[in-house]
């Protein structure tokens, strides 16, 4: 049987992992609107500073999680939920945001994927023994 701290550590690592990737594509889109002017938008300003926004807000929740912190856990569940959401939407292929489609990393085996791994993150995070 898993030890619930290293559960718990592996879905503070998948956070930061997410924050990690999120941080790099915000870079890389404003240094993309930098040297190519035809990618100058506001919609890409806005998309790279959401996403560095949500890089840095995703590494706290990652931190709080190491730290078995309750608000992070709380904000976790709520990340998770909304992951199965869009994952839902991704594959019945009902309209979403053109930020998310953009990005092309929803294909049908990729959705099913995101759904079972935010699925059980959630249900871990909603029903695990909350133990320190």
């Amino acid at each position: 049987m898993v030890s619930k701290n290293i559960l718990i550590k592996l879905v503070s690592i998948l956070f930061w992992i997410s924050a990690g990737l999120n941080i790099f594509f915000g870079i890389n889109t404003l240094i993309g609107i930098l040297f190519i002017s035809s990618f100058f938008s506001i919609g890409n300003i806005l998309s790279s500073i959401l996403s560095l926004g949500l890089g840095i807000f995703l590494f706290f929740v990652g931190r709080g999680l190491w730290k078995k912190r309750k608000w992070a856990r709380i904000t976790a569940i709520i990340i998770t939920f909304l992951g199965i959401l869009i994952s839902i939407k991704a594959i019945f292929k009902l309209t979403m945001p053109s930020f998310i489609t953009q990005l092309n990393v929803f294909s049908p085996l990729n959705s099913w994927v995101y759904l079972v791994l935010n699925g059980s993150i959630c249900f871990y995070l909603l029903f695990g023994k909350k133990k320190n």
